[in-house]
Order: C-alpha cells, then structure tokens, then sequence
C-alpha cells in the first residue's frame, strides 16, 4: 500500500502567512502515525505579482518554489504539477523539464508498482483548464505502455467534474468528456487527483447554506444547524412538502 498526501494550492506568495500555513500543513504531516510515501501538490504552487514584467514573474515564482520545496522536506519523494498562477518556464526549469516552452508541461513518476501521471491542463491566462487532443494522446501513450499489475494515478489542477454552479464550473477543466473516456477505457487508473480555487467552492458552500429551504421552514441550513447545535433538545424537523 502507498499512501499519499495530497496537498493543492499552497500560493506561496513570499508572505509569511502563506508560508506558515503551509508549514502547519506538513508538520501535521510529520507527526502522523502512518507517514506518508509521497506527497503530491496539485498545482497554484506560487503566486506572483500581476504587474512584473514576465521575466520578473519567472525569477519571483522560482523563489516562491525553493520555499515551497524547503517547507516539504520530509525525506519523501515530492511530485508536483502546475496550476494557473504557476510560471511554467520556473516550473519546468526547477524540476528539470524541457518542454516545448510554452507549452504543457505533463511528466510520469514512478513508485514501485504505482505510476504517477501529473496532467498540465492549464490554459495560459485563465482561470479554466482544457483537455486538448495533444493531451489526450500523450496520456494514451502513457496509459497503454504500462504493463504487468502497475496502477495508475492521475494529478490535475483543474476537476474534471462540475459542481454545476455558476460561480467554480467556469474555472475547471473544459472538454472533460474526452479525458473521461480514457479513463473508462484504462482500469490502471486507481484515482484521478485535483482541486481548484478552495475559496471559489467555499463561496458555493456559503451561497448554499444560507439559501432559505422551505423543508426548513424558510430557514436556512446555517440556522438550521447553528439552533441543534445551541438547543439539541429542540430538534430540527425536516418536511417534503
């Protein structure tokens, strides 16, 4: 059994917040009892400042990745793939890949029988991710050479499965369908790993619970949970009418 942990979105910044939150993060990784085999980040690894000149951006964000590496140090294998406000030319220049810049930049780990395929679904500029036809056959490729009992998993930045909300489906992985046939098509494939704009779902999580239900009697979930907890013998009653 390996056991993984998945981390996205750190946006190292080079503000000490950002740091230290992702250093509570993996000090709790290092007091678990199971530790983990390897940790993997799932993109928004740095967060640079809109107004630097590109090149700028480049040396700030390579910065931003030491700090990001330094904090993850736990003697375990650290994979890591890029999101939209990464700097693909830092990415690939610190983790020593030479894609066609600029490019996607997709890599293959290996850890004993498992496979790590970490996708680069990002679209330059947006917010959104996009499965392409070039994509899509590099992964082919990928999943067809494995042999024997090997598994797979497969690591993106943007999910490649809506919420069905306006306010997070704009920004995640566009033409999603196609990638879904692969998947079907492959059984090696264990798990598919990603997470997008946490701040966006929990605008969607908000908007949600404080949406007045008339099963609740034109309160909301918010109330409705905040009066169990404060009043547990006064349960609250739902009704389908």
């Amino acid at each position: 059994m390996v056991v993984i942990a998945h981390l996205s979105d750190p946006h190292l910044d080079g503000s000490p917040e950002a740091l230290s939150r992702l250093t509570q993060v993996t000090d709790h990784l290092r007091g678990l009892a199971v530790r983990p085999d390897v940790v993997i980040v799932s993109g928004d690894l740095t967060q640079s400042a809109g107004s630097l000149p590109a090149a700028d951006q480049t040396v700030l964000a390579a910065q931003h990745l030491e700090s990001l590496l330094a904090a993850l140090s736990m003697n375990v294998p650290v994979f890591c793939c890029p999101g939209n406000t990464d700097d693909r030319v830092a990415f690939a220049s610190r983790f020593g890949l030479s894609p066609s810049i600029p490019g996607p930049v997709h890599q293959l780990h290996r850890l004993g029988q498992l496979v790590i395929i970490l996708l680069d679904v990002t679209v330059p500029g947006h917010g959104h991710g996009q499965v392409t036809d070039s994509i899509l056959a590099w992964l082919a490729h990928q999943l067809e050479a494995l042999i024997g009992d090997k598994r797979a998993v497969l690591v993106m930045h943007q999910p490649p499965t809506p919420l069905y909300h306006a306010a997070v489906d704009g920004l995640f992985l566009r033409n999603s369908e196609a990638l879904e046939a692969i998947i079907t098509r492959h059984e090696q494939i264990v798990a598919v790993l990603s997470v997008h704009s946490p701040e966006r779902l929990l605008e969607v999580a908000t908007e949600l619970n404080n949406r007045p239900r008339k099963t609740l009697g034109g309160s909301t979930p918010a109330q409705a949970m905040q009066r169990l907890l404060s009043e547990p013998e006064k349960p609250i009653v739902a009704t389908t009418s």
